[in-house]
């Protein structure tokens, strides 16, 4: 038997917007019970975010130390942000890079299709990006609202890190993962 899946009913009820963002309540039907539905309270984010793991030459990772509101303490993660009017996926990983970091891009590639935060409540994916060759300009340009500290941590402490449960941001986790053959680390199963 196939997967039934739910769908929308009717328009979703906006309980709260700021900045473009906002918090929704939409109903979805109950697949084989026809006429019920189930509501759900969901997090909309209009824009899809880039966000980038920037690693140099010498194979370091560039990482953020940055205060996140939700988990209220500092996080490890990698640097990211939304587009203004008129920047593609790649403007906003090659800024947020250079803005949070003070690293320039040398190469950059897109690991994969959007990827979503997380998908149980939240209509917002991210472009998740490697950012390769990075070098450092000196040109770090923080938002008023950013609280973060630059890390270099060679590749294999990094993941070494995601293992020991340094690294709780599961956006840096997946972009890793995705990022290592293009880094030239082979993963084995045996």
């Amino acid at each position: 038997m196939p997967l039934q899946i739910p769908q929308k009913v009717g328009e979703p009820t906006v309980f709260a917007k700021k900045f473009g963002k906002a918090l929704i309540s939409q109903q979805f039907s109950k697949p084989g019970k026809p006429g019920e539905t189930i509501e759900f309270c969901l997090f909309d984010w209009p824009v899809i975010p880039s966000i980038v793991m920037p690693v140099t030459n010498e194979l370091e990772v560039v990482a953020i130390k940055q205060f996140r509101y939700g988990a209220n303490r500092v996080i490890i993660e990698f640097p990211g942000g939304n587009p203004k009017p008129g920047q593609s996926p790649e403007d906003v990983a090659h800024a947020e890079v250079e803005d949070e970091t003070g690293y320039k891009v040398g190469d950059l590639v897109l690991l994969a299709p959007p990827i979503f935060f997380e998908p149980a409540f939240m209509v917002a994916p991210y472009h998740p990006f490697l950012a390769r060759y990075c070098t450092p300009t000196g040109r770090q340009k923080l938002d008023e609202e950013e609280y973060l500290e630059v890390m270099k941590v060679p590749l294999r402490e990094w993941i070494l890190m995601i293992r020991a449960g340094e690294v709780q941001d599961s956006k840096s986790i997946a972009m890793t993962f995705l990022a290592l053959p293009y880094l030239g680390v082979e993963l084995k199963f045996s």
